[in-house]
C-alpha cells in the first residue's frame, strides 16, 4: 500500500468514525428526553464506533470491520489524560462498596447503572476530534428537540388546564416525556446552549437559523417557568448569575452583567404574577413549608425530602468512614423510615447526591467522589471555559437537591455532555 493510500484510508476512517459519532450522539440526546432503552443503544453504538475500524481499501472485504490496530497504544495514551480516566473512579467507588454489602442484588443493579463510567471515558478518548460545527450541532439538535417537545407539553397543558393546575397545587408535576426533574435539567442545559449558539453566531446553512435559535431559546426560557420545576429553575438562575458575574469581573462588562442579573432576579416575580402554573407551584411550596413548621411534614413532598436528609445523616453518623456499602444503602434507609416514620409507605432515598455517596461509601468515598467530579474542570484550567464551567455549576447544584447520578437519565446527562465537551476541548478553547 502506498503512502497516499494509507493517508486516504486514515482520512476515510476518521470521516466515517466522525459521522457515526454524530449519529449515535444524536440518538443519545433524543434518548435523554424520551427513552432510557435507546440511551443504552446510543452508548453501545459510540463504543463500537470507537473500537472498530474498516480494513484496507485494497481488501475485497471492504465492509468488514475489525478491532482497530492502535487500541493498545491509545490505551497507554489514555492514562496520560486525567480529565478522562478520573471518571472511572465513580465506577470503582460503587465496585469497592460491594465488598462490604450484604444485599448483592441491589449492589449489582447499582454497578450496572455505573457501567458508563467504566466504558465511556476510553470510548470518547478514542473518538475523532470534534470540529466546532459538529460540536455545536449537537446542541442545536438539543434545543430543536426540546422546543418541539415543549410545544407538545404546552398543547396538553392548554387542553387540560384546570386539572393540571389543580395537581400542581397538590405538589404534583406537569406531565413530561421523562422524569420531570431530569427534563427540567435538560431544559436548563438547552437554554444555556441556545444562548451560547447565539453568541457564536452558529448556523448550519442559512442566516435565518440564528434568529430561529434565538426564538427557540426565548421560548424555552418562557416554558421552563410554565413547567415550574424548582430544580431546573434554580440551576438555570444560579448558573446564569455566575456567568454574568464572571463577565463583570473578567471582561469589564459591568452594565451588561448588572442588567442581566437584575433581569434574572425579576423573572420569578414576573412568572408568579403572570404564569398560573408557576404561581400554583410556589403556593404549594409555601403551604408545604407552613405544614412543616406546624410539625405535620411527614406526608408532604418537601417534608419527605427533608426527612430523607435526616435519615441519611443518621446513617453517616453511625458509619462515617466507610459507609454502609453500595448494596445496603436502600435497605438501611427503608429500615429507618419503617422504625421512625411508619406513616410514610414509600420512603425516599436521600435527595442529595453528596449525602448518598457519604452514607454509602463514607467520608473517604465522598472525598474520592469530589476529586473525580472536579478534576475534569480543574485539569489544564478547563474552568476558564465558561460553557464547561456553567455545566459543572448546573450538575453540582442538582447534587444538593437530587441524587442525580443514581438514575440512568441523570447519569447519562452528566457523562455524555461532560465527555462531549472534554473531547472538543482537546487542544482548543471555546471562549
Amino acid at each position: 500500500m502506498t503512502d497516499y493510500q494509507i493517508l486516504q484510508l486514515n482520512q476515510l476512517k476518521q470521516t466515517t468514525r466522525l459521522q457515526w459519532t454524530l449519529f449515535f450522539s444524536a440518538i443519545i440526546v433524543v434518548s435523554l428526553i424520551y427513552s432510557v432503552f435507546m440511551l443504552s443503544i446510543g452508548m453501545i453504538g459510540l463504543l463500537l464506533t470507537a473500537i472498530l475500524e474498516r480494513p484496507s481499501i485494497t481488501s475485497p472485504k471492504i465492509f468488514k470491520l475489525r478491532i482497530r490496530k492502535d487500541l493498545s497504544q491509545q490505551w497507554i495514551q489514555f492514562w496520560k489524560s486525567p480529565a478522562f480516566w478520573i471518571l472511572i473512579l465513580f465506577f470503582l467507588l460503587a465496585l469497592f462498596g460491594g465488598i462490604y454489602s450484604e444485599n448483592f442484588a441491589y449492589f449489582t443493579r447499582k454497578l450496572q447503572l455505573k457501567l458508563p463510567f467504566l466504558l465511556l471515558p476510553f470510548t470518547f478518548f478514542l473518538l475523532p476530534k470534534l470540529p466546532q460545527r459538529s460540536f455545536l450541532g449537537i446542541y442545536y439538535l438539543l434545543i430543536i428537540v426540546l422546543t418541539i417537545t415543549c410545544i407538545g407539553i404546552g398543547i396538553h397543558y392548554l387542553l387540560d388546564y384546570k386539572a393540571i393546575n389543580a395537581s400542581l397545587l397538590q405538589g404534583q408535576a406537569m406531565p413530561t416525556p421523562n422524569n420531570h426533574i431530569r427534563f427540567s435539567l435538560m431544559m436548563a442545559i438547552g437554554i444555556l446552549s441556545g444562548a451560547y449558539l447565539w453568541y457564536k453566531k452558529f448556523i448550519i446553512r442559512y442566516n435565518w437559523e440564528r434568529y430561529l435559535i434565538g426564538g427557540m431559546t426565548i421560548y424555552l426560557l418562557f416554558f421552563i417557568h410554565i413547567l415550574s420545576v424548582r430544580s431546573g429553575l434554580l440551576v438555570l438562575y444560579a448558573s446564569s448569575i455566575v456567568l454574568l458575574m464572571l463577565s463583570i469581573f473578567q471582561h469589564q462588562k459591568y452594565l451588561f452583567g448588572i442588567v442581566g442579573i437584575v433581569l434574572i432576579g425579576s423573572l420569578p416575580v414576573l412568572a408568579y404574577q403572570f404564569v398560573p402554573s408557576f404561581q400554583a407551584k410556589i403556593d404549594y411550596m409555601r403551604w408545604d413549608l407552613r405544614m412543616q413548621l406546624e410539625g405535620s411534614n411527614e406526608t408532604y413532598s418537601d417534608g419527605e425530602r427533608i426527612l430523607s436528609y435526616k435519615v441519611a445523616w443518621e446513617i453517616i453518623q453511625e458509619h462515617p468512614v466507610w459507609g454502609v456499602g453500595t448494596g445496603d444503602l436502600k435497605q438501611e434507609v427503608h429500615q429507618r423510615f419503617k422504625e421512625h416514620y411508619p406513616s410514610i409507605k414509600e420512603p425516599k432515598m436521600p435527595h442529595n447526591q453528596l449525602l448518598s455517596v457519604w452514607a454509602a461509601h463514607g467520608f473517604i468515598g465522598l472525598v474520592i467522589f469530589i476529586i473525580a467530579f472536579f478534576t475534569p474542570l480543574l485539569y489544564r484550567k478547563n474552568y476558564q471555559n465558561l460553557f464547561l464551567l456553567a455545566f459543572h455549576i448546573i450538575i453540582f447544584i442538582t447534587f444538593i437537591m437530587e441524587n442525580t447520578l443514581e438514575t440512568s437519565t441523570g447519569l447519562g446527562i452528566y457523562i455524555f455532555f461532560l465527555l462531549w465537551n472534554l473531547k472538543y476541548l482537546e487542544g482548543k478553547q471555546l471562549m
